[in-house]
């Protein structure tokens, strides 16, 4: 038994390649990243995961982690398209604050192009409030994204979002009912 030789396996290795990965035009055929796989199909429809900042050289995005899934394979390079949107979870901890009402929701929205999303709205107010002011703004908060979602396609409301025109008009729409301080969209998905 001592004696016997060992047998060792031959594996056969398949050569890999670096596949380049970039975004819609929407983000500029913007660079994503590069994946290392020895087979480009291997990549179909997985997700990856970009902070915003990177994408738009903006510092004050550094916050936000964009979605995407590849959608497209040519040779080496492979094309993405945007899913989702969402706010770290250390921003949300770091804006709310002691004495003051959250208002969070979920809901479904269809946009003008037939596209259904999942959007999560924040909306924080500068002291706390009576509970039948807090419902009035949920209300309008879910009137307001329904009826604005309506009329644009799903790339013009990537494109506000990220240029945080939405947010902007929620919360000047929201203040005039009650002292509002921070309007975010927590959340946002593409089903």
């Amino acid at each position: 038994m001592a004696n016997e030789p060992i047998k060792q396996s031959t594996l056969k290795k398949k050569k890999k390649k670096w596949v380049s990965i970039y975004g819609t035009k929407d983000f500029k055929d913007a660079n994503l990243g590069e994946s290392y796989v020895s087979d480009s199909n291997m990549l179909m429809n997985k997700h990856l995961e970009v902070n915003l900042m990177e994408l738009t050289n903006d510092i004050k995005k550094q916050n936000i982690k964009v979605r995407f899934k590849i959608t497209s394979i040519s040779e080496n390079r492979a094309m993405a398209e945007f899913i989702g949107y969402e706010l770290a979870g250390s921003l949300i901890r770091r804006v709310v604050k002691r004495a003051r009402s959250k208002i969070d929701d979920s809901f479904e929205v269809e946009t003008k192009d037939n596209v259904k999303v999942r959007i999560k709205p924040i909306v924080l107010t500068k002291t706390l409030g009576p509970h039948s002011i807090l419902t009035l703004l949920r209300s309008m908060i879910r009137e307001f994204i329904i009826a604005h979602f309506k009329k644009f396609t799903f790339d013009e409301l990537i494109h506000q979002l990220i240029n945080i025109e939405i947010q902007r008009a929620l919360k000047d729409n929201l203040k005039k009912i009650y002292p509002i301080s921070v309007v975010e969209v927590r959340y946002l998905r593409k089903l």
